[in-house]
């Protein structure tokens, strides 16, 4: 291959008592690129305690592992797929990274999940029966 060309060529000749002969090829050769990479996650804020899906897909990737501050989440990765993931949280980030490599490279793509934090609510009256006009005291208490 010349200067960068994307193409090779091929040139053999023979000779011999009974003549001589030629022939070429040319060949087309794509450079191999990184893989592409695409995560998302469905939905990207949630409660303590609820659930989000991680949805990925690569192309041209050889291998992909995924790394990330959920123990779930981490290992060895197919090329594309989906899972989900319940979450405990205090008002925190938590990472979903994937890195594929192939012969080119590694490519690293992440996403990211915010998980609230989950309140309660202790909710009291001071009556458990009430007639239609009557009064009655509510009272709650929002706990952390």
């Amino acid at each position: 291959m010349s200067g960068g060309s994307n193409f090779a060529s091929f040139y053999i000749s023979c000779s011999g008592s009974g003549g001589s002969a030629s022939g070429s090829a040319s060949v087309w050769v794509e450079k191999l690129q990184p893989p592409t990479v695409t995560i998302q996650a469905d939905p990207t804020r949630i409660t303590s305690g609820e659930s989000t899906t991680i949805t990925w897909s690569t192309r041209n990737a050889d291998s992909c592992t995924a790394i990330g501050t959920v123990p779930r989440w981490r290992g060895t990765k197919a090329s594309q797929g989906s899972q989900t993931i319940q979450l405990e949280g205090d008002d925190e980030w938590h990472g979903f990274f994937l890195n594929c490599s192939n012969a080119a490279g590694t490519t690293a793509r992440h996403v990211q999940v915010f998980v609230d934090r989950l309140f309660e609510i202790d909710f009291t009256s001071d009556r458990k029966e009430v007639q239609s006009g009557e009064n009655i005291r509510l009272q709650w208490e929002l706990r952390q």
